[in-house]
């Protein structure tokens, strides 16, 4: 999956921590840049343990940072992921506006 590898540049721990696509894009979609991750509240998308690991891996990524354009481009796809899987419009452009 094309976020997989875009986004595994900001964030490469997380492909092992979440290994089901649709749960992975929405974790994306809801985190936006991995120092969000603090904030962030993934139980929603994540059970309780998985949202501890990806937490706590996201403090001490090995990732690079990523440029704004990019990050659009990774949330675009996100986006039109979660709308071909049952998500609304409405609340994806909402979360992308607030990830960045």
């Amino acid at each position: 999956m094309r976020v997989q590898e875009w986004y595994g540049w900001h964030f490469p721990e997380l492909k092992a921590l979440i290994t089901d696509n649709q749960a992975y894009t929405r974790t994306v979609l809801t985190l936006g840049n991995r120092v969000n991750a603090a904030t962030t509240d993934l139980s929603e998308v994540l059970p309780e343990e998985v949202e501890a690991e990806v937490k706590e891996a996201a403090e001490i990524s090995m990732g690079t940072e990523v440029c704004v354009h990019l990050f659009v481009l990774i949330l675009g796809c996100c986006s039109l992921f979660c709308c071909c899987c049952g998500g609304g419009v409405g609340a994806v452009l909402g979360v992308m506006c607030s990830c960045l």
